[in-house]
């Protein structure tokens, strides 16, 4: 699955090609799920960071709640 956002917070206009992609894998795997998440057009490495950061939090937190088969 695929979304994109825009964010305000990028300084930059809201246009198209300042929007970022955020896609969503989910596999099967040995104990239950893999979720892999990658976002596209960080504005640099610092904002890449940040948002892996913020990705790994919210993963964390589900792989707290959701079931395990």
């Amino acid at each position: 699955m695929r979304t994109s956002f825009f964010s305000p917070m990028s300084g930059l206009p809201d246009e198209p090609e300042n929007y970022q992609n955020v896609t969503y894998r989910i596999e099967a795997a040995d104990q239950g799920s893999k979720v892999t998440v990658t976002q596209d057009h960080n504005t640099s490495a610092e904002a890449a960071e940040h948002s892996s950061a913020n990705w790994q939090t919210t993963l964390d937190g589900l792989a707290k709640v959701a079931p395990r088969a």
